[in-house]
């Protein structure tokens, strides 16, 4: 956002998720510690990482230079998903095959993993399942979706083409699906 027009705003905006949740408020690190592990980020990645190792019984700490859960990870659409944009033909075409499918089985891992702790702590998160759109209006792009279309669905992940969706595009669509948290509930 351009920051000379938000001064004209009567309230300061602010983050879908830090408006509607509690700040947190750990104590800062005062002394040195001995751990297994540091963990640089209170965000989605740190937290989930650590919460992973601890069950393993690795003494672990998670640094955060400011609170858990409100910088980075409070600022996102919290969307967990393995859609990025067009990025599975590119990497097949540039690195290969094999990195794609490591890249495809690391993404749907996580989201797995990030449901099951969502399922075996009962976190109300509003974990929701949804479907991410990919779409064109121009001809230039309809190769770049049907090429992503037929390596996602090469590498294991659910896609398919559509020409009914609830928006007013008419043009290719790759549907994939994502999932949708409360991210700073689960992360507290």
């Amino acid at each position: 956002m351009n920051i000379e027009k938000q001064k004209y705003f009567k309230v300061s905006l602010q983050s879908y998720w830090l408006s509607s949740t509690s700040s947190t408020n750990y104590p800062s690190l005062q002394e040195n510690i001995h751990v297994d592990v540091a963990i640089i980020g209170g965000g989605l990645a740190g937290i989930s990482c650590a919460y992973l190792l601890k069950k393993e019984n690795v003494n672990v700490a998670v640094l955060e230079a400011e609170h858990i859960a409100q910088n980075t990870s409070a600022h996102t659409t919290a969307k967990i998903t393995s859609q990025h944009g067009l990025i599975y033909y590119k990497i097949k075409s540039q690195i290969g095959n094999e990195l794609a499918q490591q890249y495809a089985e690391a993404n749907e891992a996580a989201i797995y993993e990030i449901k099951k702790i969502i399922d075996e702590n009962h976190i109300d998160c509003n974990y929701t399942t949804q479907s991410a759109f990919v779409y064109t209006q121009t001809d230039q792009y309809i190769q770049q979706i049907n090429d992503e279309l037929n390596t996602v669905s090469n590498l294991g992940i659910k896609a398919s083409y559509v020409e009914d969706i609830p928006f007013p595009i008419s043009d290719f669509v790759l549907i994939i699906k994502h999932n949708f948290i409360r991210v700073n509930i689960y992360l507290k």
